[in-house]
C-alpha cells in the first residue's frame, strides 16, 4: 500500500516524500529571504532618515552663521558710524589729536553726520587750520557739499571770512565759482560779511566777479543788499559791474531800493546805475515805494527816476 507502479505512471512513495521535502526547503528559502528584505528597507530607511537630519542640521548651522555674520557686520557698522561722529565732533571742536588718532584708525574722512556735515567743513566754518590741513593730507573732498545748505567748505570759510582756512582749501583745488542752493558763491558770502580781503583772495584764484546764477545774486548784489556800503566801493574799483542784471531781473540798485540803503542807492547812481531800469521784478522806483522807503524814493526821483516810467507788466508805483 502507498507504492505505485512506475510505469502505470502512479507516483510512488519515495516521490511523494522527495516533493515534500522540496516544499519545505522552498518554503524556509522564501521565509529566510523575506525578514532579509525587510532589515534591509529598515537600514535603507535609517541611511535615508540619517541624510535628511543631517542636511537639516547644515541649514540650521548655515542659518546660524549668516546671523552671526550679520550680527557681526551691523556692531561693525555701527561702530564705524561712533568714530565718525567722534571725528566729525572734533573736528567742529578744534581737537586735533582726536582728529589725527581716528584718522590713523581708518575712520572715512568724508563721512558725514545727521545733517551732512563733513569734518572738513566744520573745521573749515571753526578756522582750524591745522584740522583743516590734516583732513586734506587725509584726501577729504575739498568739494563736498552738506545736504541742507549744499555749500562747501570754501565757502563756509569765506562766509566766516578765515583768510588762511580760505587759501589753504584755493591751493588744494577748492572750486571758488560753486554755488549753494540759494544761488549764493563764496565771493558773495564773504561779500555780504565785509571779508574783503577774502573777497580779494577769491578773485586771485579765478572768482567771477560778477558771476551769478539765476536764482543767485553777484558779490555786489550781495554786499548791496547787507548794506555794505564801504565793500560795494570796493567791489565796483575791482571792476564790478553796477548795471549786471540776474535771469530774475535783479540789479544791484534794485536791490538797494528795496532795503532802503538810501546812500548806497546815490552811490550807485553815481557810479552809472540806470534808475530807470524795467523788468518783470519792477523799476528801482516800484520796489522803493512797494516798501515804504521814502528817503530812498526821494533820491531816485532826484536823481532821474521818472514817476511814468512801468515794469514789464505796466506796473508804475
Amino acid at each position: 500500500m502507498g507504492t505505485t507502479d512506475t510505469e502505470s505512471g502512479e507516483i510512488t512513495d519515495g516521490e511523494m516524500e522527495a516533493n515534500k521535502g522540496d516544499s519545505e526547503e522552498e518554503n524556509a528559502s522564501l521565509a529566510v529571504r523575506f525578514p532579509v528584505n525587510i532589515q534591509e528597507k529598515a537600514k535603507q530607511i535609517d541611511f535615508e532618515g540619517g541624510i535628511e537630519e543631517e542636511k537639516g542640521t547644515n541649514e540650521v548651522n548655515s542659518e546660524r552663521n549668516n546671523l552671526q555674520a550679520g550680527e557681526e557686520q551691523t556692531k561693525t557698522k555701527e561702530n564705524d558710524s561712533r568714530k565718525s561722529k567722534a571725528l566729525i565732533e572734533a573736528a567742529e571742536e578744534g581737537n586735533a589729536e582726536v582728529v589725527t588718532k581716528l584718522l590713523n584708525q581708518g575712520v572715512a574722512v568724508d563721512a558725514t553726520n545727521d545733517e551732512g556735515w563733513a569734518a572738513l567743513a566744520q573745521a573749515a566754518s571753526g578756522g582750524h587750520i591745522e584740522i583743516v590741513r590734516c583732513l586734506i593730507l587725509h584726501r577729504a573732498d575739498v568739494n563736498k557739499t552738506d545736504t541742507q545748505l549744499e555749500r562747501t567748505p570754501l565757502m563756509w570759510a569765506a562766509y566766516c571770512g578765515f583768510l588762511d582756512v580760505v587759501n589753504e582749501l584755493l591751493e588744494n583745488g577748492a572750486d571758488p565759482n560753486v554755488t549753494d542752493l540759494t544761488g549764493q558763491s563764496p565771493l558773495s558770502r564773504a561779500a555780504g560779511n565785509e571779508h574783503m580781503d577774502v573777497v580779494k583772495a577769491l578773485l586771485a584764484h579765478g572768482a567771477d566777479l560778477n558771476g551769478a546764477k539765476s536764482t543767485g545774486v553777484t558779490a555786489l548784489m550781495q554786499a548791496v543788499s547787507m548794506g555794505r556800503l564801504g565793500v560795494v566801493r570796493e567791489l565796483i574799483q575791482l571792476g564790478a559791474e553796477v548795471n549786471k542784471k540776474t535771469d530774475e531781473g535783479k540789479t544791484a540798485l534794485k536791490q538797494a531800493a528795496c532795503y532802503g540803503h538810501t546812500e548806497t542807492v546815490r552811490e550807485l547812481i553815481q557810479q552809472g546805475a540806470n534808475v530807470n531800469d524795467t523788468s518783470d521784478s519792477g523799476t528801482d522806483l516800484f520796489q522803493a515805494a512797494r516798501e515804504s522807503h521814502t528817503k530812498t524814493v526821494i533820491e531816485l526821483v532826484n536823481s532821474g527816476a521818472d514817476i511814468n516810467v512801468s515794469d514789464s507788466r505796466d506796473r508804475l508805483h
